[in-house]
């Protein structure tokens, strides 16, 4: 399994509408790396 998938599970699981929003085609992936990022530690 890739490593980005890993992180939209991770994410699915904190936020789902974040998901579903870049699944739409609303959230820039730019934005959502960014967005991704700032979860790290």
């Amino acid at each position: 399994m890739p490593a980005r998938n890993t992180v939209a599970l991770r994410i699915a699981s904190l936020d789902p509408r974040k998901v579903i929003r870049r699944r739409e085609g609303q959230m820039p992936l730019v934005t959502y790396k960014v967005w991704a990022a700032s979860l790290l530690p």
